[in-house]
């Protein structure tokens, strides 16, 4: 995809192994006396089939141009440190030395879970 957000969100979906969007909106009361309702989405998911390695993933999103994309990055690989092991240090350091603050602080947190 040309655009980094649609980049995130694909890559999003492939960490997650499912695609989740929003198929509409429905109007619920919250208090009928007064008239009040909002707008509540519907949520539809999608389980994807797919055996790409958590670790290709993160090798292909961390070098991605846009910091959308390697903050994506940087989340699973805070919640995959235990099954990478020393690997995950290697890219937890390219994290935290990264130029978007998002991104770094990411990856700070991950080498002080490390340690």
């Amino acid at each position: 995809a040309v655009q980094p957000v649609i980049r995130a969100k694909a890559y999003r979906c492939l960490f997650e192994g499912r695609m989740v969007w929003i198929e509409g909106r429905k109007w619920e009361w919250i208090d009928k006396r007064y008239g009040v309702r909002k707008l509540k989405p519907i949520i539809t998911e999608r389980k994807l089939e797919l055996d790409i390695p958590v670790l290709d993933l993160i090798e292909k999103s961390s070098k991605d141009a846009s910091s959308f994309v390697r903050r994506v990055s940087a989340e699973f690989l805070i919640k995959e440190l235990q099954s990478l092991g020393a690997v995950a240090t290697t890219y937890a350091e390219r994290f935290a030395l990264d130029s978007s603050s998002a991104v770094s602080e990411r990856g700070k947190f991950a080498l002080k879970r490390i340690q």
